[in-house]
C-alpha cells in the first residue's frame, strides 16, 4: 500500500543518481566497463562524499589499466 512517503518528490540530484546506478547496472551486466566508468564519473561528481562511488570508479581504473 502506498504513503505519504512514496510520494513525497525527489530532488533532481537524487533523480539524476537513480538515473545513472540504473544505468551502471545495464552497463555492468553487459560488460560495458566504459560506459560504466562514465556513469561512475558522473555519479562522483554528484555525489562527491559517497565511499563506494569512489572505490568503485578506482576499481574500474585499475582495471582498465591492467592492474585488477
Amino acid at each position: 500500500e502506498l504513503s505519504a512517503v512514496h510520494l513525497q518528490v525527489a530532488a533532481k540530484r537524487q533523480i539524476l543518481t537513480r538515473l545513472l546506478n540504473n544505468l551502471r547496472g545495464i552497463y555492468r551486466r553487459n560488460g560495458d566497463e566504459a560506459r560504466e566508468l562514465d556513469a561512475l564519473a558522473r555519479l562522483a561528481i554528484l555525489n562527491p562524499d559517497d565511499e563506494r562511488v569512489t572505490d568503485a570508479v578506482a576499481t574500474l581504473r585499475r582495471r582498465e589499466e591492467g592492474g585488477n
